[in-house]
């Protein structure tokens, strides 16, 4: 969906009323049918709100992008969600939600590397160029590292 792209790109650049404005525009007509990116979408409003220090609506689009995933049962688009909320409310302050937040990421990553068809290449995951500041990022409510994925727990648990 070319709106994924644009809003990504919007991202990189700092651009962050136009994501705002364009998911906007879109949003109502998702609702109403094509319901499958909403998720992703809302994820890159909630990015943009939050680069634009409105944390409160940040949060409030990121919560909506996480109930929109689980309707729709997309794991894909809920992991940095997840992150995304861990990190936003571990700067405010709540550091028991940031951790609950980080260890659904995780198990969600879980689910994602235990049904994998590409066994070796899980670890890979980690080198892509959007994986890794996420899970840093949400990562950070821990003082101990992530670990790579091995073992039943792939990722450690706070």
């Amino acid at each position: 969906m070319l709106i994924l792209a644009e809003n990504e790109y919007d991202l990189l650049v700092s651009n962050y009323e136009q994501v705002i404005r364009r998911v906007d525009e879109v949003t109502p007509l998702q609702r109403l049918g094509l319901k499958t990116y909403l998720p992703d979408v809302l994820y890159s409003k909630g990015k943009a709100l939050a680069a634009l220090g409105q944390t409160d609506q940040a949060l409030s689009t990121l919560a909506e992008a996480k109930e929109r995933a689980e309707t729709i049962g997309s794991r894909r688009s809920m992991w940095p969600i997840l992150c995304e909320l861990s990190r936003l409310t571990r700067e405010e302050g709540e550091e028991t939600q940031a951790r609950a937040f980080y260890n659904q990421a995780l198990d969600v990553l879980d689910y994602i590397f235990d049904h994998s068809q590409l066994p070796g290449k899980k670890i890979d995951f980690f080198s892509l160029p959007h994986v890794k500041p996420l899970i840093e990022a949400a990562s950070s409510v821990s003082s101990s590292p992530v670990r790579q994925p091995g073992g039943s727990r792939r990722f450690p648990r706070l």
